[in-house]
């Protein structure tokens, strides 16, 4: 499982750092590097995030916390 997650990890790496560029044909697509997109928004962007379920988040990690130490028959 650590083999996976590091190649999980060295891709995400790589796709948020490539540049989107500019297109002709679609005038209204953002153009910027994923990760700055992501923590810095331009200006006039609306946040549609909503803050995470505290109790739901614990027993998900509660229910997946042997995951990794289990064996795959």
């Amino acid at each position: 499982m650590p083999i996976v997650r590091g190649e999980i990890e060295g891709y995400t790496e790589v796709w948020n750092c490539h540049h989107i560029r500019k297109q002709k044909k679609r005038p209204n697509a953002v153009v910027g590097q994923p990760k700055f997109l992501y923590n810095w928004p331009p200006a006039g962007v609306t946040q549609y995030g909503r803050a995470v379920d505290q109790g739901l988040a614990q027993e998900i990690l509660t229910e997946c916390k042997d995951w990794s130490k289990k064996s795959v028959p």
